[in-house]
C-alpha cells in the first residue's frame, strides 16, 4: 500500500502538481459560487440534497473512469516479429520474458546482431543486422566436393 501511494505521489509530481492544484482550486471556487447563487434554494428540500449527491457521485464516477484509463493505459507494445516490447514514450526496447514473468523493466543492450537482455541474458535478433551467408564454394574447384 505504501508503494502505491509513493507511486501516486511521484506521478502527481511528474504531472505538474502545482498546475493540478491550481485547476482544482479554480473549479472548487466556481462550484462554491454556483452553489451560493443557484443551488441554495433547492438544497433546503431533502430531495434536492439527494439529487445533488447522486449527480456528484455520477460526475466522480465518470472522472474516475477517465483517470483509470490514463492510469492503466498500456506503456509497452509487443513487437511479435522481434519478440520484444517497445516503450511507447521513449522508444526503448525491453525484454518480454522479464517484463511478463518477472515484472522487471529490463532494457535491452544493443549488440552486433540484435539485442541482449541484461537480466536473463536472452538474445533477440535484429533482421536488419543479420549476417548474409554466402553459398559454400570449395577452395579448389577441380577437387569436386
Amino acid at each position: 500500500m505504501k508503494t502505491f501511494f509513493a507511486t501516486l505521489l511521484s506521478k502527481l509530481i511528474a504531472l505538474k502538481l502545482p498546475a493540478i492544484l491550481l485547476i482544482a482550486g479554480s473549479i472548487l471556487t466556481s462550484v462554491t459560487l454556483w452553489y451560493q447563487t443557484y443551488l441554495a434554494k433547492y438544497l433546503a428540500d431533502p430531495t434536492g440534497k439527494l439529487s445533488l449527491l447522486l449527480s456528484l457521485l455520477f460526475v466522480l464516477s465518470v472522472l474516475s473512469a477517465v483517470a483509470s484509463y490514463y492510469w492503466f493505459k498500456p506503456k509497452y507494445i509487443f513487437i511479435s516479429d522481434l519478440g520484444i516490447n517497445k516503450n511507447l514514450k521513449t522508444g526503448a526496447y525491453f525484454c518480454s520474458p522479464c517484463l511478463v514473468k518477472e515484472k522487471l523493466h529490463s532494457p535491452l543492450t544493443t549488440t552486433d546482431f540484435g539485442w541482449r537482455c541484461r537480466v536473463c541474458g536472452k538474445m533477440f535478433s535484429d533482421p536488419s543486422k543479420r549476417i548474409k551467408t554466402q553459398p559454400w564454394v570449395p577452395l579448389d574447384p577441380s577437387v569436386g566436393y
